[in-house]
């Protein structure tokens, strides 16, 4: 990656852009579908859906199509594996599919940001546990013949440069592209292909509001809530938070009625965020937020 931020390109001229041969590529499939929507929404008459393609799929397709490479497990595979080697070396009563996924997950960011497992050592007892559990995991792939989806990227980059047609790439939904994700792109500049952001919607600064009390808070936030749906409907909300704080927002989400589809909805984009707007705006919502939590 360069010193500077890529050069971006506007939202109205992505359309132009990908007509010209240009990939768009996102970071997670619900941004795919959101530019696929807006792309079409755009375009006048009966248009084919664009083609938005989200990084892990993409990556995954390009493997897909380079013989040198091993054929991945398959996810349910893999974490079958990862329990396999938990249990081998913890016991059975210690090995499970939490545990498994856990240890797949933080791999995955071991790879990401290009970690090495000999870094593990003297981390402590769960750190050099997980180094046991990668070198057996490798031990498998090499009888096998197979790789884990987290060593895809690293078996693709001395070949990227040579799997791609586009003359230009197109990126939104990174924010700081992990290390693999860098060398990637990097190779792809290498190879004279063009890397630049789409800008997507206008970047929001944070800012920090002074409330008189819990109450006054809740109201705020939940204002703020109603005034970004009202400008857009289809606006993505979310809640951030972590430890004890998380569970204190379950619970008041809990007490408000609101369940996971509920919220999973509403973090989409639909008429249930409406619904959890009004609901914190309720002598019961500011009730759960003065108790249980700060928003």
């Amino acid at each position: 990656m360069p010193a500077g931020p890529p050069t971006e390109v506007r939202a109205d001229a992505v359309r132009e852009a990908l007509e010209d041969g240009a990939l768009l590529l996102v970071s997670t499939p619900r941004l795919a579908a959101d530019w696929r929507r807006r792309l079409v929404a755009a375009s006048e008459g009966v248009v084919p859906t664009p083609t938005v393609a989200c990084w892990s799929s993409w990556l995954a397709d390009l493997a897909q199509g380079l013989a040198e490479l091993p054929v991945p497990y398959t996810t349910l595979q893999e974490l079958q594996l990862w329990e396999r080697v938990i249990m081998e070396d913890m016991g059975r009563g210690v090995a499970g599919p939490g545990l498994a996924r856990h240890a797949s997950e933080a791999y995955r960011l071991m790879r990401e940001y290009r970690i090495d497992a000999g870094e593990l050592a003297g981390g402590g007892e769960e750190a050099e546990a997980l180094a046991r559990w990668i070198a057996a995991m490798r031990a498998f792939t090499k009888r096998d013949g197979r790789m884990l989806a987290a060593d895809m990227p690293a078996l693709l980059l001395p070949h990227i440069g040579t799997l791609l047609s586009a003359p230009r790439i197109l990126l939104d939904g990174f924010g700081v592209p992990t290390p693999m994700q860098q060398a990637l792109l990097a190779a792809l500049r290498d190879q004279g292909i063009r890397v630049e952001a789409a800008a997507g919607d206008t970047p929001v600064s944070p800012s920090l509001t002074a409330c008189a009390d819990a109450e006054a808070e809740c109201r705020h936030v939940a204002a703020c809530i109603a005034a970004c749906i009202d400008a857009d409907p289809h606006a993505r909300l979310g809640i951030v938070t972590s430890g004890k704080s998380y569970l204190d927002v379950r619970q008041a989400l809990e007490e408000l009625g609101i369940d996971d589809a509920q919220a999973a909805a509403a973090i989409g984009g639909s008429g249930a965020a409406r619904v959890v707007a009004n609901r914190i705006q309720s002598r019961r919502a500011v009730g759960s937020c003065r108790r249980r939590t700060r928003m």
